[in-house]
């Protein structure tokens, strides 16, 4: 993976992976700038969220993790450091997911009963979190073919 800083790019050893696939856009690096997370496929539904250190020589040790199936886009470190978090979607509905970086169960942070969401952020403190929801609004026309008057 190559990794651009004020207009300089560099390769990143440890993103490579073998005989996969990225399958979600990537992460956010953590903010002291050492670690990305993406997620990956190896085969048939089977996702794993990696961990890569971006700053540990040429073939840095990656942490592998099992997301949460219904991973549905880029994962982003929470404000501690200690995990990641990423949106799930399940019977159309958006929601945010934490996954600790320890391999301790994960779970989910938000309860939204209708929607969809790709982007999320914390603030700076940590303290809040926003989610951009996206809605769709529509009207429904019914066209039917006109009758016309009988000629006698």
């Amino acid at each position: 993976m190559r990794l651009v800083d004020a207009g300089n790019s560099t390769w990143s050893s440890g993103t490579a992976v073998d005989n996969v696939g990225i399958s979600a856009p990537l992460g956010a690096i953590s903010s002291d700038g050492k670690q990305m997370p993406f997620f990956s496929d190896s085969g048939f539904l089977q996702k794993h969220l990696q961990i890569v250190n971006l700053d540990a020589g040429p073939n840095p040790p990656r942490r592998t993790l099992s997301p949460d199936s219904r991973v549905s886009g880029a994962a982003m470190f929470t404000p501690d450091g200690r995990a990641v978090a990423y949106p799930i979607l399940e019977n159309g509905v958006s929601n945010i997911w934490v996954q600790p970086l320890d391999g301790s169960p994960g779970r989910q942070i938000t309860n939204f009963t209708s929607g969809t969401f790709g982007r999320f952020s914390w603030s700076p403190d940590g303290k809040s979190l926003a989610v951009i929801r996206d809605t769709s609004q529509s009207d429904v026309v019914l066209l039917r073919e006109g009758s016309q008057a009988e000629s006698r």
